[in-house]
């Protein structure tokens, strides 16, 4: 059950990170075209789908906060579904409240703003384009948290780099 949870809410980020584009509109609220929204305009033609950072640094600032919104939102629903999949008949609801917010708390400890602005800071560095925004999201824990994050970041961004090469 917890599986499936979690399947959910990671298809949950990747629709939502490939729909992001699709948020921005016209005052006739008919969606505006793939091509004619300023985050495609801005990172151009030549994007790959796997360089989320060029996306994430074309995209507005609004975009920005919808994405992270759609993240807190589908930790709060993986950690709903994990905390009431089980048999909600024989728990306490009280302790089944607080344990999500528990659950929610520490998956996304900080102000969305606060790891919005870290992330972006990431990604100004354009030899961190190639990570994922997961990657990219507990780096952005780190730097938030004060943390050292730094060799660490250039130890993944080494193997991502291989990978894209054809190394394992």
């Amino acid at each position: 059950m917890a599986r499936k949870a979690a399947l959910t809410a990671l298809t949950l980020i990747l629709a939502l990170a490939l729909a992001v584009p699709a948020l921005a509109q016209k005052k006739d609220k008919t969606p505006a075209p793939l091509d004619g929204a300023p985050s495609a305009k801005a990172a151009g033609a030549n994007l790959k789908v796997t360089d989320f950072g060029a996306r994430w640094t074309a995209m507005t600032d609004r975009e920005r906060n919808h994405f992270i919104e759609g993240m807190v939102t589908s930790i709060r629903f993986l950690c709903t579904n994990t905390i009431y999949g089980a048999d909600p008949k024989q728990m306490d609801m009280k302790d089944a409240e607080k344990r999500v917010v528990e659950c929610i708390a520490s998956n996304f400890p900080y102000m969305p703003h606060d790891i919005k602005a870290a992330m972006t800071a990431i990604y100004q560095d354009k030899a961190n384009n190639s990570l994922p925004y997961d990657i990219v999201y507990g780096f952005a824990l780190f730097k938030v948290k004060g943390d050292s994050y730094e060799e660490n970041l250039a130890k993944v961004r080494q193997l991502y780099d291989k990978r894209a090469k054809g190394g394992n």
